[in-house]
């Protein structure tokens, strides 16, 4: 009788560490999923952030070029705006006259 409750508490000790195993590998793959969607987000944001980056740069580089424009053609800001506006319609007329040919 002994042995035979041995035997029960060791066949539940088994199954209990074939549970746990399946558990564990079962963790363990969710968290390697985890990982390496966070880890694709992080590279993901990293090259949003570069080119994010470089486009401020850029937009700096524009802001810059406009500011000497606006100096060396002494445009006031009202003054300015109006010119580009009609920079910008003249520009649009002539693709449109140039699609249309």
């Amino acid at each position: 009788k002994e042995i035979k409750v041995l035997t029960n508490n060791l066949i539940n000790l088994q199954e209990d560490v074939l549970q746990y195993q399946s558990e564990y590998e079962k963790i363990k793959e969710e968290g390697c999923e985890l990982y390496d969607a966070f880890m694709s987000k992080c590279n993901r944001l990293k090259d949003v952030s570069e080119k994010l980056e470089l486009l401020e740069l850029q937009m700096k580089e524009k802001e810059r070029e406009v500011e000497e424009w606006k100096k060396k053609f002494g445009y006031e800001e009202d003054t300015f705006k109006d010119s580009m506006k009609d920079y910008l319609i003249a520009y649009q007329n002539l693709e449109k006259q140039y699609s249309n040919a």
